[in-house]
């Protein structure tokens, strides 16, 4: 028991520590609300005599395929609060973690105690930074814990196996038996379970290639993901919540055109990435930039790099002048103002400029990537994840149902997004010296947003 106690109590894990305290301080503020909390907490006894098979039965056929999720959730709302309360906290340390697990272990040794606090330090300021629409929806919302953090806390865990096998890491099979509950839970939430699939399918195709071998472990694994996919995407709840959706949130839905409805979702996309969320963005390219101008001399690649950073300090600049009220209706702003629309105008160019102009912005990233990082896994890592967030979030342009889910759809991508970042900030606290006065800074930042990030909640609550 002391070794337990001493290891998860070491120095370098002091930012979970403390990221645990900070969101069991949160969670202890909140208490079932109206609406999806309440109706979950007594539809049981309402309706269903207390069964919870004829509930799931009902669900499955009639709303949703998220069952396991449900056959948790639901019981848990019979319970005293703080069961949920100490369990997210957990979930939340966990999805941490997950992000930091992600990092090649060949990095992480290379490195020193104080730098891998400084990882770990970060990605836990920069779950605190996702937005507070997307983390009161995902996070803190009772409902929305269930559905989006524990799904993508799973998610994290389930794909460790495919990323050991990336970077040829040790592997210890026992670990099956954990993760074959964690890609089920993590399987029954749309997004995270189409991540995991498609991620572990072609990780599959790629050993193959590159090792002449098959991983028999990895493809019945693969496999055991692809049928829970399947268990979630094809129950007929499904499509009946769908024209239901249509009806309650988006009564044109069947008479919007394909491209209209891509437009309506990759705006909405590129208005959370470059308003709701620029800080984790700017955080991005920033250790971009710094790795580049580090690595190379040339200044084709430098000015290249620069690009993102001049379009997230006009959009950022942007954003502080409407704060202020303070009139952006320049030129320079307009060029990156994405508009939200229902019907597309081909003739009218301006509508598809800034879309255009920040699509390249964030699809440049992943280039940059191809620059950045001498191995090729790590590139293939980082990119494969990073198109991975892109396409989680692009999914709002092809279901009604998203657009009734709310910020919360973003979830996913912002976390791949943390998920990028420490990859970067690895890369580079390996290859280079930090001054310790860094270090310094960081953990004050940490404890800055700590103690502002945390009068907020309580003086909301």
């Amino acid at each position: 028991m002391k070794k337990i106690l001493k290891k998860v109590f070491k120095a370098e894990n002091i930012p979970y520590l403390i990221l645990g305290l900070m969101m069991f301080l949160v969670f202890s503020k909140v208490n079932i609300t109206s609406g999806d909390d309440e109706w979950f907490s007594t539809i049981l006894d309402k309706s269903f005599n207390g069964s919870l098979i004829a509930y799931l039965k009902e669900r499955y056929t009639g709303w949703t395929g998220r069952i396991v999720i449900e056959s948790i959730m639901v019981p848990m709302f019979a319970c005293n609060i703080w069961i949920w309360r100490v369990l997210n906290t957990i979930m939340s340390v966990i999805l941490a973690i997950g992000i930091y697990k992600l990092i090649p272990y060949s990095y992480i040794r290379e490195i020193t105690v104080s730098k891998r606090m400084l990882i770990k330090s970060l990605i836990c300021i920069l779950i605190f930074s996702i937005p507070t629409e997307v983390f009161s929806a995902s996070i803190s919302w009772i409902t929305g814990s269930y559905n989006y953090l524990w799904p993508v806390s799973c998610l994290l865990l389930t794909i460790l196996p495919f990323k050991n096998s990336i970077f040829k890491e040790e592997f210890n099979k026992k670990w099956y038996f954990l993760l074959i509950f964690t890609a089920i839970l993590g399987a029954n939430m749309e997004q995270a379970s189409l991540i995991m699939f498609v991620f572990a399918f072609i990780t599959n195709i790629y050993i193959v290639v590159r090792d002449k071998k098959i991983r028999i472990d990895l493809v019945i694994f693969n496999i055991f993901i692809a049928i829970n996919t399947a268990v979630l995407f094809l129950a007929p709840g499904n499509y009946e919540r769908s024209n239901k959706e249509i009806v309650n949130w988006f009564g044109q839905w069947d008479m919007i055109s394909l491209p209209t409805k891509l437009m309506m979702g990759l705006n909405l996309f590129l208005e959370h990435i470059f308003e709701s969320n620029i800080i984790m963005i700017s955080i991005l390219v920033i250790l971009i930039n710094i790795v580049i101008w580090k690595k190379y001399k040339s200044i084709l690649i430098k000015v290249i790099g620069a690009i993102p950073i001049v379009v997230v300090i006009i959009k950022f600049i942007e954003g502080k002048l409407n704060i202020l009220n303070v009139n952006t209706d320049l030129i320079i702003f307009k060029m990156f103002n994405v508009q939200n629309l229902n019907i597309l105008n081909y003739d009218n160019i301006k509508i598809f400029l800034p879309t255009s102009i920040l699509l390249c912005i964030v699809l440049i990233i992943p280039v940059l990537f191809l620059l950045i990082f001498d191995k090729i896994e790590v590139q293939y890592l980082s990119i494969i994840l990073y198109l991975a967030a892109i396409c989680s979030a692009l999914s709002i342009s092809i279901s009604p149902t998203i657009y009734a889910s709310g910020p919360r759809v973003f979830f996913v991508t912002d976390i791949l997004i943390v998920v990028a970042i420490g990859l970067i900030l690895s890369e580079l606290l390996r290859k280079w010296r930090i001054n310790i006065f860094v270090i310094l800074v960081s953990i004050l930042i940490f404890w800055s947003s700590f103690v502002l990030y945390l009068e907020y909640i309580l003086n909301k609550g």
